[in-house]
């Protein structure tokens, strides 16, 4: 076989091996950056293969005038590709892809219109190299200017896959490893060519270094999902979330995790990313398993800081392609715990008496209702008992209303430390309170009442060195058949409170 058709065959096989990395590309063009994948696969390969079919100078300048289609675009194309898959907090809008572009179409047209200037190529000529007849350039300063643009694009890119190897995942390491190591193939080939090193002498062996970059690309397709691992669906201030947020593809591996999340789960990006999602879990704790919602759950994870542990909310949002399809989440967790707190202490005011702490009224009487209809639908007994504090508008005229809050606080403490497991008091009034005595029948509550008496008598409250004492009168009365609803037991327990009033106060009257 002749040196040419050799050197044919190797240039037309390197194309179609880059163009099917192309091809492959395109069926993802999902993916951030997979257009300038394929623009940069479809090199000058072909080009330099048919540079050899033809020993006329004319023909082979036309030759690679065309190639430089694909060679003033083939290193930008790169250089855009490397940013938006290994930098992609950096925005590629149209006006900075053109401006990284322009040198090379500048260079384009001015290989076309060099025979009027000669700044690309001062001069050109056919050298043989062996049995095969190579073209050989005198270069201009055009093109000095170009290679010295293209180089400082190449650092540019080995500097971002340096560092991507260095802080990335195991599978994003191999990834830019592979990736760095033809860059520095297809550099090292072209500084070769440029500086007609022996005995490459006439052809340009930079596109054999393509056929590498081919290889690479099409394993880490066919082996690691290549662009299913790319960070193609970060937020451009993705790190700047005070939220933790947390993105995995479709086979629910970590593909990026921000800041935030790793301070939260105490990990690190390098080794969070290509694990699975829920080995980054295995510390949380569910608390609303709320399954209506498939898409929201509410969490408690462990505090970082120390402390009590965080709740969160945990939203689920689903990534999807152009056509729809899923191709992995991003869960975002948000701190709710201060709201949470706040939550509690709202409810809490809400059903509760603000001075005294014993339930309000409205909650109360729910209480009170719920017992009601639980004793009636299994027959129980229930006892409600109303308490009135003695003489307590004279505690407010002689000692101020300030003492009046003092004892009213004191009471309910006392009345709570009486009270028994599963029996509850409720502020009705001013000074009027209510119990509720489930399970209880009125023998069994009369001792309840009277030891409530006997704690309330020994209450001491002292306000600005002033010693003050209280009694209390309690009522009570007992569930009967004919009572529709818990209000009748009430109205009895409050008739029994108002005799034990007339009867001398201080004292428990059923």
């Amino acid at each position: 076989m002749s040196g040419t058709v050799i050197i044919v065959s190797i240039y037309v096989g390197i194309s179609i091996a880059l163009s099917t990395i192309g091809a492959l590309a395109l069926r993802r063009r999902d993916a951030r950056g997979v257009w300038y994948l394929t623009l940069m696969c479809l090199s000058r390969a072909l080009m330099e293969g048919l540079l050899a079919l033809f020993n006329a100078l004319e023909v082979r300048v036309l030759l690679s005038q065309l190639q430089y289609v694909g060679l003033a675009m083939m290193v930008p194309m790169a250089l855009l590709f490397v940013v938006c898959t290994y930098e992609p907090t950096i925005k590629i809008t149209a006006t900075r892809s053109a401006l990284v572009m322009l040198p090379g179409v500048v260079t384009f047209l001015l290989v076309w219109t060099n025979r009027f200037h000669h700044l690309v190529w001062s001069a050109m000529r056919l050298e043989p190299w062996g049995a095969i007849i190579g073209i050989e350039f005198d270069y201009g300063p055009v093109f000095q200017v170009f290679l010295v643009y293209n180089y400082a694009l190449l650092v540019t890119m080995v500097v971002i896959l340096v560092r991507r190897i260095a802080d990335g995942s195991r599978v994003i390491r191999r990834q830019a490893t592979g990736v760095l190591v033809a860059i520095l193939l297809g550099w090292g080939a072209n500084i070769v060519n440029v500086t007609r090193l022996p005995p490459i002498i006439g052809f340009d062996p930079t596109p054999l270094s393509f056929a590498v970059l081919a290889v690479v690309l099409a394993l880490n397709f066919a082996r690691r999902s290549f662009l299913d691992m790319l960070p193609a669906t970060k937020g451009r201030v993705f790190e700047n979330l005070a939220d933790a947020v947390i993105m995995y593809d479709h086979a629910g591996r970590v593909v990026e995790i921000n800041t935030a999340a790793e301070h939260l789960f105490r990990t690190n990006r390098t080794d969070a990313i290509g694990k699975p999602f829920s080995a980054l879990l295995h510390d949380t704790v569910t608390e609303d398993d709320d399954h209506a919602d498939t898409k929201r759950r509410e969490v408690t994870i462990p505090n970082p800081d120390g402390g009590e542990p965080h709740v969160y909310d945990a939203r689920l949002n689903d990534i999807q392609d152009i056509r729809g399809l899923s191709i992995g989440g991003a869960v975002v967790f948000r701190d709710v715990t201060e709201r949470k707190r706040l939550e509690r202490r709202l409810n809490h005011l809400a059903l509760t008496d603000e001075l005294t702490g014993a339930s309000n009224r409205r909650h109360f009487m729910e209480l009170a209702q719920s017992e009601f209809a639980r004793a009636r639908r299994h027959l129980r007994s229930i006892v409600m008992l109303m308490l009135d504090l003695d003489h307590f508008k004279r505690i407010n005229d002689d000692y101020g209303h300030e003492a009046g809050d003092l004892v009213l606080i004191e009471v309910v403490q006392g009345c709570e430390q009486s009270l028994r497991a599963g029996e509850a008091l409720g502020r009705i009034g001013g000074e009027e309170f209510a119990a509720i005595l489930p399970d209880t029948e009125l023998q069994d509550a009369a001792v309840v009442a009277e030891r409530i008496r006997k704690r309330i008598e020994r209450i001491d409250a002292v306000h600005n060195g002033r010693s003050i004492s209280v009694t209390i009168s309690i009522g009570m009365a007992e569930l009967r058949a004919e009572d529709t609803n818990v209000q009748d037991v009430l109205n009895r327990a409050d008739a029994a409170m108002y005799r034990a009033k007339a009867a001398g106060r201080n004292c428990v009257r059923p």
